[in-house]
């Protein structure tokens, strides 16, 4: 779990997280004051969710960082990014590389059904299941 530090010698916010088991820092110009911890703690939330689902880009949230060139963004992550971005209708001109070893969706959306359902009710799951039938 990330944290919010302040830099003692400009009073600015840092972001403190791991990404892919490595320590991550990247100061804010946001001076320490609550409402803008509050703004950071957001965005940290939002940061820590797209790592869990694999869909965090890096180089979309520090573009300057030193880190960004470390961290290239997963064709699975770029597939998903680009599918969540026409579902909600904020797609941009997304190029997604085709690559041998990335399943095809209906593919990955089976495993992840097979694997997630027995966490849900029936009612749930037959919910779902018809859901990824439409599709």
């Amino acid at each position: 779990m990330g944290s919010i530090q302040t830099r003692k010698e400009n009073n600015r916010l840092i972001l403190d997280f791991y990404y892919r088991s490595i320590r991550c820092r990247e100061q804010t110009a946001l001076p320490d004051t609550p409402a803008n911890r509050k703004k950071v703690q957001k965005l940290l939330d939002r940061i820590e969710g797209e790592i869990s689902l694999g869909t965090f880009d890096y180089q979309r949230y520090f573009p300057s960082s030193r880190n960004a060139g470390k961290f290239k963004l997963s064709p699975m992550a770029s597939a998903v990014q680009a599918l969540d971005a026409a579902v909600t209708g904020n797609a941009q001109t997304v190029h997604v590389q085709g690559n041998a070893n990335t399943p095809l969706f209906k593919e990955f959306a089976d495993t992840w059904f097979n694997e997630k359902s027995v966490e849900w009710r029936e009612s749930y799951r037959k919910g779902v299941r018809a859901n990824l039938d439409k599709a």
